[in-house]
């Protein structure tokens, strides 16, 4: 029997902009602005979001240090369904982690990627997206190489960056209003 192996994009950091504060509860910061907040705004965070997540994954693909493609293709269907197939330039390329491989390669195989494709799951709510492989050897590569751990910090680093850009110029663009919603109002509600 395998143990699913997940990951959630969610990650731990926290970070001021625009005088809005995010932390690992992001979801519910950010839900605090959509009553008050541009649909446009609403519709841009998930873009940055799912664009986020597409930039972790593409690196997530290339680190993989299996090289049949079945634990990477297993990676890719949050990208398929949203029709970003870049990942394909990687999909057969030495895994940019260093090699701890103690079994011959076996090489890439493009019905290793379709059988991983079909063992890849993910659940995805507005700004909250998890990747789940049932690859059987997904753990056993990770605690092997490494490379989830590698992932997350590269995810976290990335994620930061991308909606610290997005919040300072949806604050330029007006789009942010300037009252933290989770201060109490005048009116004494929330």
């Amino acid at each position: 029997m395998s143990t699913a192996r997940a990951f959630n994009v969610i990650l731990n950091y926290q970070f001021t902009q625009a005088d809005i504060t995010l932390n690992t509860n992001t979801l519910e910061t950010v839900t605090k602005y959509f009553d008050t907040m541009h649909a446009d705004f609403v519709d841009k965070a998930q873009l940055v979001h799912r664009k986020s997540l597409f930039q972790i994954l593409r690196y997530l693909i290339r680190i993989c240090p299996v090289d049949t493609g079945r634990l990477r293709g297993s990676f890719t269907p949050f990208m398929d369904k949203y029709g970003d197939t870049t990942y394909n330039k990687w999909m057969a390329d030495a895994s940019m982690a260093p090699s701890q491989r103690k079994t011959p390669k076996k090489g890439f195989n493009q019905e290793a990627v379709a059988d991983g494709k079909a063992q890849g799951q993910f659940i995805d709510q507005p700004m909250d997206t998890t990747i789940v492989t049932n690859v059987s050897y997904a753990e056993d590569a990770d605690k092997k190489s490494g490379y989830i751990s590698r992932l997350m910090a590269y995810a976290d680093n990335q994620y930061n960056k991308n909606f610290s850009n997005f919040l300072e110029a949806a604050a330029k663009k007006g789009l942010i209003p300037a009252v933290d919603p989770s201060a109490e109002s005048d009116e004494g509600g929330v």
